[in-house]
Formats: structure tokens, sequence, C-alpha cells
């Protein structure tokens, strides 16, 4: 690895280390183009920020537990370099749902007031985390999160067919688009929300949309199959999000969570 390239991952992983969920809520996977033809170079990018916007995280091996590209022909590890960023680049040989599958290794932060923790899930839709920290009369500062990203991003390269489907990677948080949202003429996607493969009923899913330079945030919630259904009208580049808590007795460490995002994107419409 080039020196500055190490010097930069230094500087990111300090930066990273330094931020709580509350301070750059979402991890997503990336694309450059979520749409390439076939037999075109395929740039993929790793991002850590909020609202859709983030700095490049890079492939780092030591990092994820696992980095996949599922496609028609299955599931074969992404490929890369330490340091690289963007954090995977590969040639789109087949034709077909590419799907990009992140589980990454568990990182920890500390809170240094139990008001940021509980703003933070507030925001999640995990108020009643918060209530059952304040009635397990757990501390009230310096404890500590153990936190997991399993993100996913969906890429279609060239024509959609019978077989391009979203489906389950063995990310132990996962969302599944149940239609490949590329299919055309859809206005609602129907999304599934899996924690250790079996629905999660009535759980928050944000769901962020850059359409031109304005970034939207709205809410839905999964009903007690685990589903929801995602607006398409007026098309972007869609990250959605959602977020698993357990408690812990580790010490500090009192809490575990589980990120899952997935994103893709559609053509914009005025």
């Amino acid at each position: 690895m080039a020196k500055n390239t190490l010097m930069i991952c230094i500087l990111m992983m300090v930066s990273a280390a330094s931020l709580t969920p509350a301070a750059a809520h979402e991890f997503w996977v990336a694309p450059q183009d979520y749409t390439p033809l076939q037999g075109n170079q395929v740039v993929v990018a790793l991002k850590n920020g909020q609202r859709m916007k983030g700095a490049d995280y890079p492939y780092l091996s030591d990092r994820f537990q696992s980095f996949t590209i599922t496609t028609r022909q299955g599931t074969r590890r992404a490929q890369g370099m330490d340091g690289d960023i963007p954090a995977l680049t590969f040639i789109a040989r087949q034709p077909g749902l590419h799907i990009i599958a992140y589980h990454s290794k568990s990182l920890r932060i500390t809170y240094v007031t139990f008001d940021e923790f509980a703003k933070y899930l507030d925001y999640e839709g995990l108020g009643n985390i918060a209530a059952e920290h304040q009635k397990r009369g757990l501390p009230q500062s310096g404890f500590s999160e153990r936190y997991i990203r399993c993100a996913k991003g969906l890429i279609q390269v060239g024509p959609v067919g019978a077989k391009d489907r979203d489906r389950p990677t063995g990310l132990p948080f996962e969302l599944v688009a149940t239609v490949n949202p590329y299919v055309a003429g859809i206005n609602k996607l129907p999304v599934l929300l899996l924690w250790q493969g079996k629905p999660v009923a009535g759980r928050q899913i944000s769901v962020f949309r850059r359409n031109a330079a304005t970034v939207t945030r709205s809410i839905v919630f999964t009903d007690k199959a685990g589903r929801a259904e995602i607006p398409l009208t007026g098309g972007g580049t869609f990250l959605l999000n959602a977020v698993n808590f357990e408690a812990l007795e580790d010490g500090r460490v009192l809490w575990q969570s589980h990120w899952a995002s997935l994103t893709f994107n559609l053509p914009s419409q005025n």
C-alpha cells in the first residue's frame, strides 16, 4: 500500500472511531453507476455518514466478516486490496442483478451522556430501548454499545431477466427487496426485513431519497409479517436504513446494534 494511501486510511479510521451512530447514522453501498452495461467496469464505494452524505470507507479486510457479490451464477467474494478507495472495482462480465453485501466486524462506541444515547434511539424509532435502559437502572454515562453494519446495494447489469431477484445473503440483519426495483412501471417496492432469517414486525425503516441535489427522509414501518412498501414515484437514488438492538452483559458494553441498509437507483422524474 502506498504511504499516502496508508495515511488516509489511518486518518479515516481515527475519524470513524470518534463518531457515534448518532453523529454518522448510516453506512451504505454506493455504486457510481447502478445500471452499467455488460462488460463495463463497476466502481462501488462504501459510505459512512448521514442523509446520503458521507466519507468513502476503504477496503479493509480486517474490518469485515464478509464482502460478497451475488449474481445469477452464485456468490463470490468481493476482491480488493487493503486501502482501496473506492472499496470495490470489478468488470460486469455477466448480465443480471448484482447484489453487493457487506457484513462488518463489530466496532464499539462509548456514550458520555444518556441524552445523546436517547436522542439517537428516538431518531431510529427505538425509544423503547432508552426506556428499558432506564428501567433496568443501567449507567447514565460511560457505557458502551457494540455495532455491526449489514449493507447491501443492488446493481442491474443489462435488461431485467426472470431470475434477477434480490434474496437473503446471510446477513444477520437484512433488508430484502421482494420485487426487483429495476422492473419497469412499479410505483411501490415491497421489502422484507429479516433478523437471523426471521421477519421483524413493527420496525422503523428510514427511506432516504436523493433526487437531483435534494435529499429527503421519510419513514415506513414493517407490518406483522416484516414487510413494508417503499414509494418509488419520482425516482432517484434510494437508501433504506433500519436498526436492531440487543441487550448485552459484557462489562460496560450494555448494548449491541445491527444496522441494515439497502441502496438502488431509479431514473429521476420531474
